[in-house]
């Protein structure tokens, strides 16, 4: 253990663990064994309940501790319930202080057996307790989510951006300034709080849920945006958006040119894909930068775009759909 933690502090400390990388698992799992062997399974089957209420008790006031004092730094409830649960188990640390304890004959005979015993099932008891944890969260959240989900209605000529991370807050701050409204959806409700606090359009919403798209009211709206990160979201979402609303303007967040085909074949009225915005970028700075006008520059950046958002078109299959309400001037431009 000294040598241990000698090494962990020197300079060779990475290579040290690079090296036993591949042997951790194996590790680890003779150091479970060697602490079950220690254990008297038959005398603790004998009288179990000094084990059992041990563990009940290590579990509450770890559990306990964690749950106030993330309750106290603003955590929301099913995340502190969550947390409190992964991390009241002790960890395998607490075998090793044992095992030094018993040897150095601080502790002896049926302490030192209950309390391996109760580090022992408080451990094995963890994955569940993880499990436990997650389901805690998500019936949280729901019931949560139902005050805050629910907006109210769109305006006409609305533009509502559905994920308002980085991208979304860009297109954000680009509607602002041509005057043209938005509404955003995100579904961290602490950041939707702090948004609407600081005079943002924003409310809470989980993108994952069907009726989201129902009380988000659609087909009063101009445009929507989609800025989300999952890929496999993005293209349910175009889905569902463009089957219940074959008018609206879907403008979608790719992830590349082949992921753009996809949302194309999905019913999205434009797909912008970040590796190709990205390269367009790159290349404007660089002929700008080797002195060539800024105008020609511009031009050939929206000729190139053009063609490649043809070339993507084509490659997401025929879009057959009526002409887009939201591209058409509105009664009151």
């Amino acid at each position: 253990l000294t040598a241990g933690l000698m090494l962990s502090t020197s300079d060779y400390r990475r290579q040290i663990e690079a090296a036993i990388q591949p042997f951790e698992g194996l590790l680890l799992g003779v150091f479970l064994i060697w602490v079950g062997s220690g254990l008297d399974l038959a005398a603790i089957a004998a009288n179990p309940w000094p084990v059992l209420g041990g563990t009940a008790m290590v579990l509450l006031l770890k559990g306990g501790a964690i749950f106030a004092l993330l309750r106290l730094r603003g955590t929301r409830r099913g995340v502190a319930g969550h947390v409190a649960l992964l991390l009241a188990s002790p960890s395998e640390t607490s075998l090793i202080v044992l095992a030094a304890a018993t040897t150095a004959g601080l502790i002896g005979g049926d302490t030192a057996e209950m309390a391996l015993a109760v580090a022992s099932l408080t451990l094995a008891l963890a994955p569940l307790l993880g499990l436990a944890g997650a389901r805690l969260e998500a019936s949280a959240e729901a019931a949560a989510e139902e005050p805050a989900a629910e907006p109210a209605p769109v305006p006409d000529g609305l533009t509502v951006i559905i994920g308002y991370g980085r991208v979304g807050r860009l297109v954000a701050q680009m509607l602002d300034m041509h005057s043209r409204p938005w509404l955003a959806v995100d579904s961290d409700p602490d950041e939707v709080q702090r948004l609407r606090r600081a005079g943002k359009s924003v409310i809470y919403g989980d993108a994952r849920r069907p009726e989201l798209l129902d009380r988000l009211k659609l087909d009063q709206a101009r445009a929507v945006v989609l800025t989300i990160d999952d890929m496999r979201m993005l293209d349910l979402l175009t889905k569902r958006i463009r089957e219940r609303h074959p008018d609206l303007c879907i403008v979608v967040r790719a992830r590349d040119a082949d992921h753009a085909g996809t949302l194309y074949a999905a019913g999205a009225t434009d797909a912008v894909p970040e590796t190709v915005e990205s390269s367009l970028q790159l290349a404007e700075a660089v002929l700008v930068d080797l002195g060539v006008p800024m105008g020609p520059v511009i031009a050939s950046i929206h000729e190139k775009r053009d063609e490649l958002r043809g070339r993507i078109k084509a490659s997401g299959g025929p879009l057959k759909r009526p002409p887009l309400r939201a591209l058409r001037p509105s009664k009151t431009e």
